[in-house]
């Protein structure tokens, strides 16, 4: 048994990272893989000044942060579903991962699904994450995931607009992945306490 952690990477009006999360629910649910979905919407972060293993025990520490670390160690693997703004990736999944570091994220497997309203599905976001996800200690897997031009891609469910039923099976090579990855991973962080 596995769980993966499905973090959102924007807090837009109109955002469709939502449609983008039900489609990686829907394709991600099997047989011992359990989801936590983790919305930066939800959470209202303020922007990150300090790490939270400095700020845990300061009266002006927000209380989701203390949740959303225990949610985080509890994770096998992480999916992060991220737009690409301007390039590069999204402030609200760059401001949720930063708060924390190795106890969080360390050997454990990410996965990258990118989008846009464009035709090359947030590649560059995707991209962009890469470094990112190894300083904080996270083994990207290998394939990636984009889907362009989103909102014509996938109705707000995250079920396949005509002309984009291929995307289940394409997604699958990737879902088979980081279920592998996750489960591989976990049993070396508990055989050699990693």
């Amino acid at each position: 048994m596995v769980t993966i952690g499905v973090i959102l990477g924007s807090v837009r009006p109109g955002r469709n990272c939502v449609r983008v999360s039900n489609f990686v629910q829907t394709h991600l649910q099997k047989p011992g893989v359990t989801l936590q979905v983790i919305d930066p919407l939800a959470l209202n972060l303020p922007i990150v000044t300090n790490r939270y293993d400095a700020i845990k025990t300061q009266a002006d520490c927000p209380p989701t942060l203390h949740a959303l670390q225990k949610t985080l160690t509890a994770c096998d693997a992480f999916v992060l579903v991220s737009p690409e703004y301007n390039h590069t990736i999204p402030p609200a999944i760059s401001n949720t991962l930063a708060y924390f570091y190795a106890p969080e994220f360390a050997h454990k497997p990410v996965g990258i699904v990118s989008y846009s309203m464009g035709p090359f599905g947030g590649a560059r976001a995707s991209v962009a994450l890469l470094p990112m996800v190894a300083e904080l200690g996270m083994v990207a897997v290998p394939k990636k995931f984009s889907v362009g031009v989103v909102h014509k891609s996938l109705n707000e469910a995250g079920v396949p607009e005509k002309g984009s039923e291929w995307l289940p099976g394409a997604f699958k090579g990737f879902a088979d992945d980081i279920v592998a990855y996750a489960n591989i991973l976990k049993d070396a962080r508990t055989q050699s306490k990693l």
